[in-house]
């Protein structure tokens, strides 16, 4: 089994909402997998702890991958993540065959600009949650002291290299 898993949910501004499920846990409502599912927990289990009721991860009860929470918020919140991180790797996967080359950088300490790039080249971007965008480098927050930490870019493609940047070496 694994420790209990402390809340850790990115988006802070989401609140679960839960309706009664008839196999003694509850409905996250207002959670939707991309299949359409919705996000269910539950403390219905021998040990009475809270799980991600289709949690992928668990092979079996006590086994590696068989994550328990506290709470039921704590277990909604963590599966919350986990289908923003579902999501996040499908509209990746969508974009690496859209043309998109994978962000390298850390979310924390990224690199300059990739190779070819000023802070005013144009650049359509996907950002962790799915969401793309397009604009300058500069406005996602690549310059050449380094890259801003909260852009969460997962991807990026180059709409337009031929706009210049004093900054551009």
């Amino acid at each position: 089994m694994q420790p209990i898993q402390r809340d850790q949910t990115q988006d802070q501004s989401w609140t679960p909402f839960y309706s009664k499920w008839r196999h003694g846990g509850w409905y996250v409502s207002n959670l939707r997998y991309p299949s359409g599912a919705c996000g269910c927990v539950s403390n219905n289990y021998p040990d009475g702890k809270w799980r991600i009721v289709c949690d992928r991860r668990r092979t079996d009860l006590g086994k590696e991958g068989d994550f328990i929470f506290e709470t039921r918020d704590a277990a909604a919140r963590a599966e919350f993540d986990l289908v923003q991180n579902i999501i996040a790797e499908q509209a990746l996967q969508a974009a690496l065959q859209d043309g998109y080359v994978i962000w390298g950088g850390s979310p924390v300490t990224g690199p300059h600009l990739p190779h070819g790039l000023s802070e005013a080249s144009q650049v359509e971007v996907i950002f962790r949650n799915g969401q793309r965008h397009t604009g300058s480098a500069q406005a996602f927050g690549w310059n050449h002291s380094g890259y801003n930490p909260h852009a969460q870019i997962v991807a990026y493609r180059v709409v337009d290299t031929t706009a210049h940047s004093h900054f551009a070496g």
